[in-house]
């Protein structure tokens, strides 16, 4: 999927049509975020579709804390991943930047309303895939994977993420083990990712 997605860093910002924004809007129910406060912990399965009405949403470090990236989404930009498609977790913990007003869709109903309205559909899914490139091009994600060459069952582990073509990034050989946002799996198998 990766290797399909549009390049984020060149692609031209699309917002949605007015009429496509009345229809998610429709369906939705508002929600005010404070400045720091966690839209999405990495790891939580996303479960709805979260619109930017006000304010600005940014990709946060789970262990440090720090912003991640240098951009963040704005007003009419929207949060999500390709795993919003099956229920999946998040990859990436999301964090209102500044007071930040949503709109947030249960996923059963967004995907019902991609599904009836293409155009809908067609713009999410382009968006989705392009982030699922960027991130899996820049190794951004929540798992680490540290000393696969030396612990069999983290490199198992590693074996599986490179081979399902999961994102993650490879930590210095100093600590062994898998960790998720931080916390380090007791047994790093890849049922402890599921």
């Amino acid at each position: 999927m990766e290797t399909i997605g549009g390049d984020l860093s060149t692609m031209a910002p699309r917002p949605f049509a007015a009429e496509h924004l009345a229809a998610i809007r429709a369906l939705a129910q508002q929600r005010s975020y404070a400045p720091g406060e966690l839209l999405l912990h990495a790891g939580q399965p996303l479960e709805h579709f979260v619109l930017v009405e006000e304010g600005e949403v940014e990709v946060a470090d789970p262990v440090t804390g720090e912003r991640m990236l240098p951009a963040t989404l704005g007003p009419g930009q929207f949060m999500g991943e390709l795993a919003f498609l099956n229920g999946g977790a998040m990859t990436l913990t999301m964090r209102a930047a500044v007071a930040t007003r949503t709109s947030e869709v249960p996923r059963p109903a967004m995907l019902r309303l991609m599904s009836e309205v293409p155009e809908i559909g067609d713009h999410v899914l382009t968006v989705f895939a392009a982030r699922r490139r960027r991130i899996f091009e820049a190794g951004d994600s929540s798992i680490l994977v540290s000393g696969a060459g030396r612990d069999p069952a983290v490199g198992r582990v590693a074996s599986f993420l490179s081979r399902n073509r999961l994102p993650f990034r490879e930590g210095d050989e100093e600590e062994t083990g898998v960790f998720v946002a931080g916390t380090r799996l007791s047994e790093p198998t890849p049922r402890a990712l599921a």
